[in-house]
Parts: structure tokens; C-alpha cells; sequence
């Protein structure tokens, strides 16, 4: 768990984003990098409320989105996926930000986290 206060706002993800995804081969349009920045900056405020990641800088959310994307390509058009043991949603919500068509139901027996 972090401090309170400090977090990174959804802006500071969308500048990172693009970048990241670029290197990894990948683009988001605009509408699913607002997405993703928004996810992120929302993991950010919950992770400095509750144990959802280890205490990392905000930039390696960055890559552990991205790293949860990249499976998107593999899955079929309408897949369902279960995300077991999702915590503050790895992978299974960026896969949602990045493939709309994709359903995701998150498994998560940690109260706190299964709140978030």
C-alpha cells in the first residue's frame, strides 16, 4: 500500500500510453486509451487505499496494462473470459478496455480487492 495522495491523474497515463504501446507494436485509439488512462488512474488512487499492487511507481502500471492487452489479439470475436484471482483487475480489464466485444467477469476472493 502507498501513501494517500499523490496519485496520478488520467492524464499522466495517456502521455505514457501511446509510447508503450507503440513499443510493444500496438496502437490504442482514442477512445481506448481514454479508457485505459482512466482504469489506470483509478488503480492508482486504489492501490494508495488498499494492498491491489505492490508499492511500484505509477509507470509500471503502464506496462503491466499493456502486457494484459496484448493477449486481446488471441481471443475470438465475443469470447467470454474469466479473470481468476483479478485484484486490481490484471488482466482481465485491460483486455476489456482494448477488445469491447470481449466479456469479462473478474474472480477475485479478496474482499477488498473484489470491492475495488
Amino acid at each position: 500500500m502507498l501513501p494517500e495522495g499523490g496519485e496520478s491523474p488520467p492524464e499522466f497515463f495517456a502521455r505514457l500510453l501511446p509510447a508503450a504501446f507503440a513499443a510493444a507494436g500496438r496502437t490504442l485509439d482514442d477512445p481506448a486509451l481514454d479508457r485505459m488512462a482512466r482504469y489506470l488512474a483509478r488503480v492508482d488512487r486504489g492501490r494508495r487505499r488498499t494492498n491491489l499492487t505492490g508499492p511500484f511507481p505509477a509507470e509500471e502500471l503502464v506496462a503491466h496494462a499493456v502486457e494484459s492487452a496484448l493477449g486481446a489479439e488471441w481471443l475470438p470475436k465475443g469470447a467470454q473470459v474469466a479473470d481468476i484471482g483479478s485484484g486490481a483487475g490484471f488482466p482481465g480489464l485491460p483486455l476489456a478496455v482494448v477488445r469491447q466485444d470481449v466479456t469479462v467477469a473478474p474472480v477475485e476472493p479478496r474482499r477488498l480487492r473484489r470491492e475495488f
